[in-house]
């Protein structure tokens, strides 16, 4: 008979549970502002452990994407950045994107400066692929970057590297209300004083980090109840901080 590991599992997620209650607790001491990149921080740390419990042989990247992919509920991880890529096809100036161009500029000629942009709004991978100039090559690096690193899911994990390497958020994006969803936002730069510049840039919100750490350690814990899985066996646990020497 199988040992039930329903115990392990609720210890598990109740020490996770506890940590997002305390992250969402965080101040600054003598600081008026809430502290988000700190509390963004300690999310990210909470999914990239809550991946390795359900991806232990994954690399970083395919680990914690694969995980927001299943667990996270979030509807457009799938989507590709459309302001990214028309970026990508700026640098990319060959005819044989003329069609893919045109169909980029046409879409983002439709958002409105000063609104604020839902991910709603974004192109699904199939209609890139559509306009492709060779449908099979789609998947292939242009200018050094793959089109699935345009979509969403693959940007979450940059913002997570920027905010674990770097101690910053990606873009110039602000923060508006501790809305639970992604957006853009336009942006003016100014150069040489003369010159401006408008930008649409990609905003993850706090509330957006919060939500989708509460949802993935939720649809986490019961998958490990409906599979009977013990969360602790894909860690290792000892005296020694090599894990080769716990062995």
């Amino acid at each position: 008979m199988l040992k039930n590991h329903t115990v392990y599992i609720k210890r598990f997620t109740h020490y996770f549970e506890e940590e997002i209650k305390r992250a969402t607790k965080i101040i600054i001491e003598g600081e008026q502002h809430p502290a988000t990149l700190h509390k963004k921080l300690v999310f990210v740390a909470i999914l990239d452990s809550l991946s390795k419990c359900i991806f232990p042989k994954k690399g970083n990247r395919d680990r914690i994407v694969s995980f927001l992919i299943e667990f996270s509920e979030w509807d457009d991880y799938n989507r590709i950045s459309l302001p990214l890529l028309f970026q990508l096809l700026t640098k990319n100036p060959e005819p044989a994107f003329s069609r893919l161009r045109n169909f980029t500029t046409t879409k983002l000629n439709e958002w409105c400066d000063g609104d604020l942009i839902g991910l709603s709004r974004d192109p699904k991978i199939s209609e890139i692929r559509d306009c492709w100039p060779n449908e099979k090559d789609y998947k292939k690096p242009l200018n050094g970057v793959s089109i699935e690193l345009l979509q969403h899911s693959h940007l979450f994990y940059s913002y997570r590297n920027d905010l674990v390497h770097e101690f910053k958020r990606p873009g110039y994006g602000m923060e508006i209300g501790h809305d639970g969803y992604p957006f853009y936002t336009s942006t003016s730069h100014i150069r040489n004083q003369k010159e401006e510049k408008v930008t649409w840039e990609l905003v993850y919100p706090y509330g957006f980090f919060e939500k989708i750490v509460r949802t993935s350690l939720s649809n986490m814990k019961n998958y490990l109840i409906e599979n009977n899985i013990n969360p602790y066996s894909s860690y290792t646990f000892g005296s020694y901080w090599l894990e080769e020497l716990n062995k």
